[in-house]
């Protein structure tokens, strides 16, 4: 029983067939099936053709260091088998790690790795997708060639703190009248300027005067009046709770992905 990988290099998250060919120097085929095996963990089934192979297309080969192992059944004529193992790496991203927690306003560095296999020349770009709102991201090495024993890359998170404007003390003057004010203001200057100076009564000018310094003093009140409160916020910051991203890398036509959980508080 012998096992090949048909895709070179395997990519992780996508589909890679595999083939067993099961052959005996005695007379007749074999026939059954022939389970797939990762790292021990089973991939699934394939049931032998005429020519004595099974293949199985699947896409569950993890990022790294795989050993992949066929094993034959065997039927009513010949004794089940194991194939040598094939010792593979595929390309892609390590599983990134969990409990990642950053308070907004803070920045966050977290580990990536990525595998390739030897010979391959991968040389991946960087980039995030779907981050949470006022947050962005980089790399501390863009793009990245890893190697077959694995190439550790940094992310920092970049979050934003929420901010408010200065509070806002209470108005204790008369109420806010601009509109009025103003108006008053013109209607009290006016009619001061076409009294003639020589001809109008003392305390007429001093009634004018009083009643233009009221209405001065209203417009005043009036322009100083606020539209907004102390709680109205000029930047939200990045928003609390459970947030996912996706990083992915390509190279040539090559994608490669994965998706980073974090706790912002």
């Amino acid at each position: 029983t012998t096992l090949s990988l048909l895709q070179s290099p395997a990519v992780a998250q996508q589909p890679a067939t595999l083939t067993a060919t099961v052959t005996s120097t005695t007379v007749g085929a074999p026939t059954g099936t022939v389970m797939f095996f990762t790292n021990g963990v089973s991939l699934g089934t394939g049931t032998l053709n005429p020519s004595g192979q099974a293949t199985l297309t699947t896409s569950s080969l993890a990022a790294g260091h795989n050993s992949i192992l066929a094993q034959y059944d065997g039927d009513s004529n010949f004794a089940p088998e194991n194939s040598t193992p094939l010792a593979i790496v595929v390309a892609g991203f390590a599983p990134p790690p969990t409990n990642l927690t950053v308070t907004s306003g803070q920045n966050l560095v977290i580990p990536l790795t990525l595998f390739a296999p030897a010979g391959s020349a991968m040389s991946f770009t960087l980039s995030c997708s779907g981050l949470p709102a006022n947050t962005s991201c980089s790399f501390d090495m863009n793009p990245a060639t890893p190697g077959p024993s694995g190439t550790t890359v940094h992310l920092t998170l970049t979050t934003m703190a929420g901010s408010k404007l200065p509070p806002v003390q209470p108005h204790k003057g008369p109420p806010a009248l601009p509109g009025f004010g103003l108006a008053a203001l013109l209607a009290a200057l006016f009619a001061a300027a076409t009294l003639p100076w020589r001809r109008t009564p003392r305390w007429r000018l001093v009634s004018c005067a009083c009643l233009a310094t009221f209405a001065l003093a209203l417009a005043i009140a009036g322009c100083g009046a606020s539209s907004y409160t102390s709680s109205t916020p000029v930047t939200p910051g990045t928003p609390a709770g459970p947030a996912a991203f996706t990083v992915a890398g390509t190279s040539g036509t090559t994608t490669i992905s994965t998706v980073v959980n974090v706790m912002v508080q």
